[in-house]
């Protein structure tokens, strides 16, 4: 995978300028010798299964470790993405959050930056990029790294208290990195900030080969009739991902004579309660739950169709990875 990030060579020497990154120094002869590495956190509040942390994991891999230092801070949760990142040999660190606002928190953050002398952050959620950039503002200006926000969707759904948070830390940030241009206009002019402030970087997937034998084991779990058509959903089970909908939508398919499976990969707290959503609809027989998994490539080579019923979106990895894999 070729990665586009906003550390680009451009980029860095802005930040050398102005922040702790080091230039090139002279070794004993005068000549340059290289440049230390650029020690970068990725800090997001949690490292369970989603889209933002399959960003985060693809970049923590894919970055030259010849340039960079990489480790990605977390605060709660965890998934197989964190075993995904040990076995790259990246490395992460867990910052313990305990509850909404939590004082030992903010403070074990900032000892944190402290102790490990990051000269970039970059914060991938509200909840990063609040406590990421009160956490800097305090280690005092000349230990400060420099930060970078996210855009990551159009964020309708935030209330007025959110927009002035997220502005405040926009207007702290070296840059806010978007994942479209839809989402970097919205937010910039619900914040009245100048387009300067943001780059747009799209999101980049990974494209392994599936395994073909792994493939076609999982289509004959799915296709125990031989003829069943396989839609799938690949994402979390939380409330903008609006599952109840695509279940609804299973129901008159199938009450209509379509043979069909549907195969929902993903978990949350909405598990339980779409499992019995689906009771209630009488298509139980027809609904596959598998949870988190990781064999996301296999699971689109198995499928017919890839549905994605969210009331909003960034821009979504599976819908990359699909068009890609060739489900409809």
């Amino acid at each position: 995978m070729r990665c586009r990030s906003p550390y680009g060579r451009g980029r860095l020497r802005h930040l050398q300028r102005g922040g702790p990154v080091a230039r090139r120094r002279h070794g004993p002869h005068g000549m340059n010798s290289p440049a230390p590495r650029i020690r970068l956190a990725l800090i997001t509040d949690e490292m369970e299964a989603g889209g933002s942390q399959r960003q985060i994991v693809n970049l923590a891999r894919h970055l030259d470790r010849q340039r960079f230092d990489v480790t990605v801070v977390y605060f709660v949760n965890t998934s197989h993405m964190l075993d995904e990142l040990h076995a790259a040999g990246v490395r992460t660190l867990q910052v313990e959050k305990r509850r909404r606002f939590d004082p030992r928190f903010v403070g074990s953050l900032v000892r944190c930056l402290r102790r490990e002398r990051f000269d970039v952050i970059h914060c991938f959620s509200f909840s990063a990029e609040l406590w990421g950039c009160v956490a800097a503002l305090l280690l005092g200006h000349g230990r400060r790294p420099k930060l970078l926000s996210s855009i990551r969707g159009r964020y309708e759904w935030y209330s007025p208290l959110q927009w002035r948070i997220k502005r405040w830390v926009t207007q702290r940030s070296f840059l806010a990195v978007s994942n479209s241009q839809a989402g970097a206009d919205y937010a910039l002019e619900r914040m009245d900030l100048a387009a300067e402030r943001c780059v747009v970087i799209p999101n980049g997937v990974e494209l392994p080969k599936p395994d073909a034998q792994a493939s076609a084991r999982l289509r004959a779990q799915f296709v125990r009739d031989g003829r069943s058509f396989v839609l799938l959903f690949v994402g979390r089970l939380v409330v903008h991902k609006d599952v109840p909908t695509l279940l609804r939508g299973a129901a008159l398919a199938i009450g209509q004579g379509l043979v069909m499976r549907l195969v929902i990969a993903g978990d949350g707290p909405l598990r339980a309660e779409l499992e019995g959503l689906a009771r209630d609809l009488g298509i139980a027989d027809s609904v596959d739950f598998l949870g988190e998994r990781s064999d996301v490539p296999e699971l689109l080579a198995a499928g017919d169709c890839l549905a994605l019923t969210s009331v909003r979106e960034g821009l979504s990895n599976v819908i990359l990875e699909a068009m890609h894999r060739g489900c409809r």
